[in-house]
C-alpha cells in the first residue's frame, strides 16, 4: 500500500529538498513498479519443452503409477528426446514409437496432453481401441492425474453428474482448445471434427477396417489436414508382423535406437535380448553381456540406471521421414533383467507358442512372424505310436468335438495332459441323414461309453462341442436335454486377437447356451501343436518327461490313416488385403476336406470352456467327470458351467 506522503519522516527527505520535489519522487518511484508489474502480466509465458513442463508440474497418481508423485524424466531419460520432438520448436510433424511393455510411451502421451492444455492450447483428439477402453482410460488415468496438478484441474474441470457426464467423459473443453477422446471401433467419433495435436495409442490393436469406412489411423490423419503446426504421436506394443501398423511406420523413419555405455570399458551398445545371459535356467543370474570383445563383462542390474542416464539415441535410417523410436523392456527401470528371462522360460517349458509370442511382442518389442507351415503328411504318418491303453498315461482329461455334415457326423476324442500335450483317442463316423434322429442317436450312444486308461479306470468325456452352422435346429435339439453332461452347441467364427471363446450370458431363442468359437485363434493354436513335431523346433525337449504342446496318434489304421492327417492340415493362412490392410484369413483348397481339424478345433474348444487347470491337476490317474458327478442338481435357467473342479 502506498504510504501518504505527509507521514514521510524529514530524515527520509533528501537534503536541501521540498515537499513538492519529495512527492514527484515517491509518485516516479511508484509508477515504476506498477509499469513492472504490468509488463509481467502481459509478457508471454515462458516457452517450455514437454520434458521441461513435466518435470516442473506433472503428478503421477498412486492408483497407476510405481512410483507416484512428481514426474522425473530423469527417471527414463531414454523419454526425453521422444517429448521434445513431440515439442512446438521440433519440426517433426509425426513420431512414431514402436515399444516393449513398461517404457512409460503412455506416460508421455498423457504428457503431451497436459501440456497442450496447459501450455500449447489447440484442438486435440487421442484414439484408443474401443470407446469403452477410451471411457476407462479417462476415468483410470487422464482425470485421476489430472486432478493431482491444480494448473490442469483447473483448466478442464471436473465431470458432473446426470446427463452432463456422459456429455463430457470423452470430450473436454479448457481455454483455447478441446480435447476428444475416440475410439478406433467407432466411425462416427471421427467426423467434424478438425485437430492439431493427435495421439494414435496402441495402434496395432485397432480393426484392419473400420466398418467399410477404411483404416481408423488414415481416417485420424484426414482430421489434422487443415492444421499447419500438426503434431502426430503413433506409439504401439506391435503384434503380427504381416499385419502390423507400427512396424511399417518405424521403418519409414529415422529408426533410432537408444545406446548405454558399459560401465567398465564405455563401449556404446544397446540393450538387446541376445546378450542377456543366464546360467542353469536360473532367472535371478541374468545378466547382459557386453558387446565389445575386448571386454566380455557380464553387466548386472544394479548398473542399468547408471547407464540409461549416460545413454543417447542413434540414427540408423538418417533418411527416413520422421523420428521413429524403437525401444525394448529390458531398458526400463521398472523390468528386470530376470523378469524377462522368467517369462520366456515359462513359454518354453510350457512350448506355448501364444506365451512366445507375448514375450516377442511386450518384452523385445518386435513383431511376431505368422509364417504358414506347411506339414508333409507321410512325416505326420510316421509319428503314430503304439498305445499301452485306450487312454494312454498322461492323459488328465478327455474332450470331444463333433462336425455335423448334412449325411454324417464325425467326432474325435482328445485327451490331454500337462502343458497341452494331446492323445488323440478315437475317430468316428457316424453315416445318416442328420436331419432323422437315428444318426444323433448312435451318436449319442458314443458319447456315453467309457474309455479305459492305462492304470484300469473306466473314463467318460468331459464335454463335448458339437457345430451348429449346419442343421442348427436340430443341434439345438440334441444339445438341449444333455447340457448336464455338458454337451454343447457351438458356433464357428472369424476373428484374430478375440481369444478361443465367448461365453453365452444367456440362453438364445432355442433355449440353448450357444457358445462362439474364435476359429482363426483355435486353428493356430492346433498349427503350432502340430509343428512341435519339427525336430528344428526350439521347443523340443529332449527329456522323458511331459512334452507340452506335442501331439500323439495311435498307430491305429483307420481312422488315424492319409486321409485322417489330410483333413487334419488342409487349411492354409494366408494375408489377404481388404481396403489397403493385410488381413489374416484361413483357406481351404478347392476340393479339400477338413472335418478333423474342424473336430480337433471343437475339442480344444471344449477344453476351454471347461475351464479345466490341467497343469494344477494333483490326481494320479485321469479325472473322470462321470454323469453322476457332473449332474449335482437342477441348475438355474441361463446359468453358464463355471468349470469342471479337479
Amino acid at each position: 500500500m502506498a504510504q501518504n506522503p505527509e507521514k514521510i519522516s524529514r530524515k527520509a527527505r533528501p537534503s536541501g529538498g521540498n515537499r513538492k520535489q519529495v512527492e514527484q519522487s515517491f509518485l516516479r518511484g511508484q509508477l515504476v513498479r506498477l509499469r513492472r508489474v504490468a509488463a509481467a502480466a502481459i509478457r508471454p509465458p515462458q516457452k517450455l519443452r514437454i520434458d521441461e513442463w513435466a518435470d516442473r508440474y506433472r503428478m503421477l497418481p498412486s492408483e497407476t503409477s510405481a512410483e507416484p508423485g512428481p514426474w522425473r524424466t530423469d527417471r527414463m531419460p531414454f523419454l526425453r528426446e521422444i517429448m521434445r520432438e513431440l515439442s512446438p520448436d521440433s519440426p517433426a510433424e509425426e513420431v512414431v514409437f514402436m515399444k516393449g511393455a513398461q517404457v512409460g510411451a503412455s506416460e508421455v502421451g498423457l504428457n503431451l496432453m497436459f501440456y497442450v492444455i496447459d501450455h500449447a492450447p489447440g484442438p486435440m483428439m487421442y484414439m484408443i481401441g474401443t470407446l469403452s477402453d477410451a471411457r476407462r482410460f479417462v476415468t483410470n488415468r487422464v482425470e485421476t492425474a489430472g486432478n493431482l496438478m491444480p494448473r490442469i484441474r483447473g483448466k478442464i474441470g471436473s465431470r458432473t453428474a446426470g446427463a452432463k457426464k456422459r456429455e463430457t467423459i470423452l470430450e473436454k473443453k479448457f481455454p483455447g482448445g478441446l480435447l476428444v477422446f475416440v475410439g478406433a471401433n467407432s466411425p462416427s467419433s471421427l467426423r467434424e471434427v478438425s485437430i492439431r495435436y493427435l495421439v494414435n495409442d496402441e495402434v496395432d490393436g485397432y480393426p484392419q477396417d473400420l466398418l467399410g469406412e477404411g483404416d481408423p489411423v488414415e481416417l485420424s490423419d484426414v482430421r489434422t489436414r487443415n492444421q499447419p503446426r500438426r503434431k502426430k504421436f503413433r506409439l504401439s506394443t506391435p503384434l503380427e508382423k504381416q499385419t502390423s501398423r507400427i512396424e511399417p511406420l518405424f521403418l519409414e523413419g529415422d529408426q533410432r535406437y537408444y545406446y548405454v555405455p558399459c560401465p567398465y570399458c564405455g563401449h556404446m551398445q544397446r540393450i538387446e535380448w541376445k546378450r542377456i545371459k543366464w546360467e542353469d535356467g536360473d532367472p535371478s543370474t541374468a545378466a547382459l553381456l557386453c558387446e565389445s570383445g575386448e571386454c566380455g563383462a557380464l553387466i548386472p542390474e544394479g548398473k542399468k540406471q547408471w547407464m540409461l542416464a549416460r545413454g543417447e539415441w542413434r540414427a540408423t535410417n538418417p533418411d527416413g521421414l520422421y523420428p521413429s523410436f524403437h525401444l525394448n523392456s529390458f531398458y526400463s527401470p521398472f523390468f528386470k533383467y530376470a523378469e524377462g528371462v522368467a517369462k520366456f522360460l515359462k513359454a518354453k517349458n510350457k512350448n506355448d507358442e501364444k506365451l512366445l509370442q507375448v514375450f516377442v511382442n511386450t518384452a523385445l518389442g518386435e513383431t511376431w512372424d505368422l509364417e504358414n507351415r506347411v506339414f508333409v503328411v507321410s512325416d505326420l504318418l510316421q509319428l503314430r505310436e503304439p498305445y499301452e491303453a485306450q487312454v494312454p498315461a498322461g492323459v488328465i482329461l478327455l474332450t470331444a468335438g463333433v462336425d455335423v455334415q448334412h449325411d454324417r457326423l464325425e467326432v474325435e476324442v482328445v485327451g490331454w495332459g500337462r502343458g497341452e500335450e494331446s492323445w488323440s483317442i478315437d475317430y468316428k463316423v457316424f453315416a445318416g441323414d442328420t436331419e432323422y434322429e437315428t444318426v444323433w442317436q448312435d451318436l449319442d450312444r458314443y458319447l456315453q461309453q467309457t474309455f479305459t486308461a492305462s492304470n484300469g479306470d473306466e473314463v467318460h468325456i468331459a464335454g463335448v462341442a458339437v457345430d451348429s452352422s449346419d442343421r442348427s435346429k436340430v443341434v439345438y435339439s440334441f444339445c438341449r436335454g444333455r447340457a448336464f453332461r455338458r454337451i454343447y452347441a457351438v458356433k464357428g467364427k472369424e476373428g484374430a486377437g478375440k481369444g478361443f471363446v465367448q461365453r453365452p450370458k444367456n440362453p438364445n431363442d432355442e433355449g440353448v447356451l450357444l457358445f462362439i468359437l474364435f476359429v482363426d485363434e483355435i486353428k493356430q493354436r492346433v498349427y503350432s501343436h502340430l509343428a512341435t513335431t519339427d525336430p528344428l523346433n526350439p521347443f523340443i525337449r529332449e527329456d522323458d518327461g511331459a512334452r507340452p504342446g506335442y501331439c500323439h496318434f495311435p498307430d491305429d489304421d483307420p481312422p488315424y490313416n492319409e486321409r485322417y492327417f489330410k483333413m487334419l492340415t488342409s487349411e492354409k493362412r494366408e494375408f489377404k488385403t481388404f481396403r489397403g490392410r493385410k488381413r489374416p484369413v484361413w483357406v481351404l483348397p478347392s476340393g479339400a476336406r477338413n472335418e478333423a481339424l474342424d473336430c480337433r478345433v471343437y475339442a480344444r474348444a471344449m477344453l476351454e470352456i471347461l475351464g479345466f487347470d490341467l497343469d494344477a491337476y494333483q490326481g494320479d490317474g485321469p479325472f473322470d467327470p462321470s454323469f453322476r458327478k457332473m449332474q449335482t442338481g437342477r441348475r438355474r435357467r441361463g446359468v453358464v458351467s463355471k468349470g469342471v473342479k479337479g
